[in-house]
């Protein structure tokens, strides 16, 4: 896996899977190849979010509370519009952010589909669009967030194998264990 994510990356999707379709020739017939004509694919993505700035370390805890939140939001708005316009096969996404100091906790989650994220109005703010593209958020109440209630609700088959990009990925649970829609 480690390998075909940077091929992914260059070549697209699409490039891999034409050549996949690219048969060895029947009896010297020329472009003798399965050819496609729809690709669509689906992503679940999962990530902890970024911890307070070091200059916001200081802040009171609501107000550092308050920075971190905005960040996660702004950085998962950023994060899905990215994704849909660098991978253009991918029609779905779906995505959970996780608290930086208890990674059981889900402070960003939901399915996002490629009409939806493309379609909002970057006038709004990033809660704003990331309502409308679906995906829940953890709310602030007083100096702590209440999370995102953790569901077995998904709109994707349990991945056969699940592999984790991470530093030091060990004892971090993967999308199989626990779904939020």
């Amino acid at each position: 896996m480690k390998k075909l994510i940077p091929s992914l990356m260059r070549q697209g999707i699409r490039s891999l899977v034409n050549r996949s379709l690219a048969l060895w020739p029947r009896g010297g017939v020329v472009n003798d190849r399965l050819l496609l004509h729809k690709l669509s694919g689906q992503l679940q993505l999962e990530w902890q979010a970024r911890a307070v700035h070091p200059w916001d370390r200081d802040l009171p805890t609501c107000r550092k509370l308050e920075a971190y939140f905005e960040q996660a939001v702004a950085d998962t708005d950023l994060a899905i519009r990215r994704i849909f316009q660098r991978l253009l096969e991918i029609d779905v996404i779906e995505i959970r952010v996780l608290d930086t100091q208890d990674p059981t906790k889900i402070m960003l989650a939901g399915v996002v589909t490629r009409e939806d994220a493309l379609a909002a109005d970057l006038s709004y703010s990033p809660k704003m669009r990331l309502k409308m593209m679906g995906i829940q958020y953890a709310k602030i109440i007083g100096p702590c967030l209440e999370f995102v209630p953790a569901s077995p609700a998904s709109i994707f088959l349990p991945p056969v194998a699940t592999t984790e990009f991470s530093h030091g990925g060990a004892g971090r649970r993967s999308l199989q264990g626990s779904r939020v829609p």
